[in-house]
């Protein structure tokens, strides 16, 4: 309850796909972490863009801006298909105002094989330096132990962020984009667009969300790795591949305390 009092209020915002389906284990996950935040917090899942990840993106950051008069000074991004711990958005706050950054990332890891850590840490960070950016070699993978405490970041994506008001101040909308350059999407733009106005976007390694992965193996996974033989291909789809678990969905609601 001290946590909860201390926290202000927040605006989390979850944009879904069409019908705004999300998993049974993250819309648990959703439902304590609303119960630990502030009792003026709304959380609001949306899908009124339709399968647009971007757009349904956009539809919250304005809702965000505008709800009730300005209240809202941080609005956290989570993505459908996170598992948040119940007091995500009060360590990523407790670092936003430690490091006075304009968004906080958690660390999580991209659901498809290899499952690199999402972030794309600064050249110049000592991490970065000792191993290399996570997607340019597998063979980093192994030393995410060694990422711990705050980094700032070249970028990130938005699936478990908390962005301050002030950030957007001088960003145009749409704030989201789908862009067509290989290696980026709406996240990393617009984390671009931050920086280029001067935005600080850290990463607290120490926060961590889980990554809701389904995944069904076909025939992309087989070319994926080059029709190898029959040995390394067994060991590639070990490392390549998920367990499969169909899990229940929930149609999407909207919680807020006020009502």
């Amino acid at each position: 309850m001290e946590r909860q009092a201390s926290l202000p209020p927040i605006f989390v915002g979850v944009p879904c796909a069409t019908n705004a389906m999300i998993y049974a284990e993250c819309a648990v996950a959703f439902m304590n972490l609303f119960a630990a935040l502030n009792e003026k917090s709304v959380i609001i899942l949306n899908s009124r863009a339709g399968s647009s990840i971007a757009g349904n993106r956009n539809v919250l950051t304005a809702n965000f801006l505008n709800a009730d008069g300005g209240r809202y000074d941080w609005m956290l991004c989570l993505d459908a298909d996170m598992v948040p711990s119940a007091d995500v958005a009060y360590q990523l706050w407790r670092t936003a105002e430690a490091t006075k950054a304009d968004a906080v990332s958690a660390l999580y890891f991209d659901r498809r094989a290899p499952h690199f850590p999402v972030p794309k840490l600064l050249p110049n960070n000592p991490f970065y330096i000792a191993n290399g950016h996570f997607g340019e070699d597998a063979a980093q993978s192994p030393h995410i132990a060694a990422l711990k405490g705050v980094h700032e970041v070249e970028y990130f994506g938005m699936g478990a962020v908390l962005l301050h008001r002030r950030a957007l101040d001088g960003l145009e909308y749409p704030w989201f984009e789908h862009t067509t350059d290989p290696g980026f999407n709406e996240d990393s733009e617009f984390c671009h667009k931050l920086r280029s106005q001067g935005r600080r976007l850290v990463l607290d390694a120490d926060c961590r969300v889980g990554h809701m992965s389904v995944e069904a193996i076909g025939p992309r996974h087989w070319e994926a790795i080059g029709k190898p033989t029959i040995a390394a291909a067994k060991t590639a789809a070990v490392q390549a591949s998920v367990a499969i678990r169909m899990t229940p969905k929930m149609p999407a609601v909207v919680y807020n305390r006020d009502e």
